[in-house]
């Protein structure tokens, strides 16, 4: 597990362990996150993400969630704090998944490889 002080390595080190790690359970149908470095200090990193996802809620539209995450972190490693800011929009005209990413992805609550979420190109518009 990296710990404090980061480098520009090990910050990046943990923001795709902590991908790879949601995206490998097989725990929610329909569900794929992409976290990528934003920003880091000495113990805390900033990651912006971008997740689809479909809940039973509203009848399984696609939506796509994306915003920045500000982590700190204790001496040891361990997470001390977690902040998030993000914003759901549509995916696709009355959420029909039309223009999904991460299309096929995810998809059944299986797990998903990370080198195949970071192999999706997502545009500087959305950064």
């Amino acid at each position: 597990m990296a710990t404090p002080p980061f480098t520009a390595e090990t910050a990046k080190q943990k923001v795709k362990r902590a991908q790879n790690l949601w995206n490998t359970k097989a725990k929610e149908k329909n569900y794929v996150l992409r976290k990528e470095l934003f920003a880091f200090t000495d113990n805390k990193i900033a990651v912006q993400f971008w997740y689809e996802y479909q809940d039973a809620h509203d009848g399984m539209k696609w939506k796509r969630c994306y915003g920045l995450e500000d982590w700190t972190f204790a001496e040891d490693g361990r997470m001390r704090k977690r902040q998030m800011s993000g914003n759901d929009v549509l995916i696709g005209p009355d959420g029909n998944g039309d223009g999904r990413w991460f299309k096929g992805l995810g998809e059944e609550g299986k797990g998903v490889a990370q080198e195949a979420v970071d192999a999706v190109q997502i545009g500087e518009e959305h950064w």
